[in-house]
């Protein structure tokens, strides 16, 4: 404790800030293609996570949740950052039965460091069949 206070004594503080951001986006249903410029002002963050529910939920009607990700029928995810896209291969599932979304599994796994426990790791494998939930580690 003695060395903070000498510290603190000698000049300014630094400390790290890891700032939080929330956006939404008001998407239209059945458009074949969607694409939100200018989503990100100046830097881009280093973690995107995306998760789509319905209008109804997220303007707070009562019986529904606005956690009940969905994935709407969603093909393709990426984000271009002038000329480059984020990741370099778009992410693209089929939510069609054929189980074709574990790209966007083994993304939030490898992104959160692989510190999850098992538990997480099938609750979060549901909810990527059940709706869409990526983590772009940019």
């Amino acid at each position: 404790m003695i060395g903070h206070e000498t510290a603190l004594g000698n000049g300014a503080i630094k400390m790290p800030i890891r700032r939080t951001e929330v956006k939404s986006f008001a998407l239209s249903s059945g458009m074949p293609s969607i694409t939100i410029p200018n989503a990100f002002i100046g830097q881009l963050p280093t973690r995107l996570i995306m998760g789509m529910v319905s209008n109804n939920a997220f303007k707070g009607d009562f019986p529904k949740t606005p956690f009940n990700f969905k994935h709407y029928d969603l093909t393709y995810l990426c984000v271009l950052d002038g000329n480059q896209m984020i990741p370099s291969k778009l992410f693209q599932s089929k939510f069609d039965g054929s189980n074709c979304y574990s790209r966007c599994y083994m993304s939030l796994f490898t992104d959160l460091g692989g510190t999850i426990r098992i538990r997480t790791l099938i609750s979060v494998s549901v909810n990527i069949r059940m709706g869409i939930l990526c983590s772009l580690l940019i």
